[in-house]
């Protein structure tokens, strides 16, 4: 046999081993046909799988990401109108505050007015009620408050001035004086209160009833704290 019959019975045995591989729609799927086929259905199913679930993913991650940047946005501006609101507040307050800082010290004793000038308006009040006023002292030295008597939110903003009294006089006087100090503007707080019968009247009988003549005298002691700013 030559070379070309050997060459047309190997063509013929390759045709034979050809035809064992599966047909259909006329293409005969040989392995390198089949590897072209099945690459071919992965990238189309890859690329669907992209289309239909991958960009509706990232699309839903992106309005996501607005729908925050939004939300952040607008706490962002509540917060700055809150701010801005509770600076205004805090303003009207302090201005309101600052209205009244007269008024409040005005409450408390001045300064400026020494111990003769509280004399003088206590001395007037006892004369003026016909008592008598037998003493007034008062302590060398102003004393900042620390000792929670007006309460903790006042300990070293405040200090007294401390005095004492010894008046004469009836029971309707005494009571007098003292109504009067306390409608002092200045704050003037009275303490250590203590009275003592020094003339009692004489009780008299006429033969049908008791008849009193003169009033019960009283000596009273007392003390006066002026409640001053410490500045």
């Amino acid at each position: 046999m030559t070379f070309s019959e050997d060459f047309t019975d190997f063509k013929g045995e390759e045709l034979e081993e050809g035809s064992n591989y599966p047909t259909a729609f006329g293409i005969t799927f040989t392995p390198v046909v089949s590897g072209i086929t099945f690459a071919i259905i992965g990238l189309l199913g890859g690329l669907y799988i992209f289309m239909n679930l991958v960009i509706p993913a990232q699309e839903n991650s992106q309005n996501l990401k607005t729908t925050k940047e939004q939300e952040e946005s607008k706490v962002k501006l509540l917060e700055s109108i809150r701010l801005d609101e509770e600076k205004v507040r805090l303003e009207r307050e302090v201005q309101e505050a600052q209205s009244l800082k007269p008024q409040i010290l005005g409450v408390f004793a001045d300064g400026s007015q020494n111990s003769d000038t509280l004399l003088i308006n206590l001395n007037s009040f006892i004369e003026g009620r016909r008592a008598k006023l037998l003493s007034f002292t008062a302590e060398d030295s102003e004393e900042v408050i620390t000792d929670d008597s007006l309460g903790t939110e006042v300990n070293g903003k405040l200090k007294r001035q401390t005095y004492k009294l010894e008046i004469d006089g009836t029971f309707e006087q005494t009571k007098s004086i003292l109504r009067n100090i306390e409608r002092l503007q200045s704050l003037l707080m009275v303490k250590d209160f203590d009275s003592k019968v020094t003339e009692k009247p004489t009780l008299l009988f006429d033969g049908e009833k008791v008849i009193s003549q003169g009033e019960t005298k009283l000596t009273t002691k007392f003390t006066v704290e002026a409640i001053l700013p410490l500045d």
